[in-house]
């Protein structure tokens, strides 16, 4: 990542032989909220190849002006995809994105959201930005990803789903709900444990029966 990130920034400053006319730098605001702003905008390339870390390239008024892709794997390739015609504005791309939560239905857990990825289509770019749900205790789930695409925005519980599949192809599937038996199993060795003043393995019931309730949440 760091070869990658220094590669792509002497391509913006100095160009190729070919092209050195405009100079180029990767945002210095990739649209994440602070919890997730170390997050890598990695990509999986077509036909099961190796994920790849992808960075806009900004001109000085903050058009995208392409896509640095760098490709892990053996070869770890580099490659320079330019977009043509009307150049999108980087600030006002994230904008657009935030405006996305609106279309959506909120729950009480706290959202927040994830690195922007340029996605080239064509000769366009395509913007992706993943937002998540994140409760005070748990892992981040995904609540919607949103899409901007000729200044349209739209959302939907997943990738898949913006791209026209259905939900059962690119989905989860719903997690099993918690056997009954196990719960009581678990409530019951808390109950023992707290009899016998064992708090160490009343604790350890506790974190269990935790751990099992949330497996079960949709």
């Amino acid at each position: 990542l760091d070869g990658a990130w220094a590669t792509a920034t002497a391509f913006g400053e100095y160009g190729t032989r070919a092209n050195s006319g405009v100079r180029q730098h990767p945002p210095v605001l990739d649209g994440a909220d602070s919890a997730l702003a170390t997050g890598t905008p990695v990509v999986a390339l077509p036909g099961g190849g190796p994920t790849a870390y992808e960075m806009p390239m900004l001109d000085e008024g903050d058009r995208v002006r392409g896509v640095f892709v760098a490709a892990g794997g053996s070869d770890h390739a580099m490659a320079w995809l330019p977009l043509d015609g009307l150049h999108s504005h980087w600030p006002t791309v994230l904008d657009r994105l935030r405006t996305a939560d609106s279309l959506t239905t909120r729950s009480n857990a706290m959202r927040v959201r994830g690195v922007v990825r340029a996605v080239p289509v064509g000769d366009h770019a395509v913007f992706v930005q993943p937002v998540y749900e994140w409760g005070p205790a748990g892992a981040p789930t995904l609540a919607y990803v949103a899409v901007l695409f000729d200044d349209s925005v739209h959302v939907a519980p997943t990738l898949g789903q913006l791209a026209g599949r259905p939900a059962t192809a690119g989905g989860t599937a719903r997690p099993r709900a918690p056997d009954a038996g196990s719960i009581r199993e678990l409530y019951q060795s808390m109950r023992d444990a707290l009899r016998r003043g064992d708090w160490v393995a009343f604790g350890r019931a506790f974190d269990a029966l935790g751990a099992l309730l949330a497996r079960g949440r949709p």
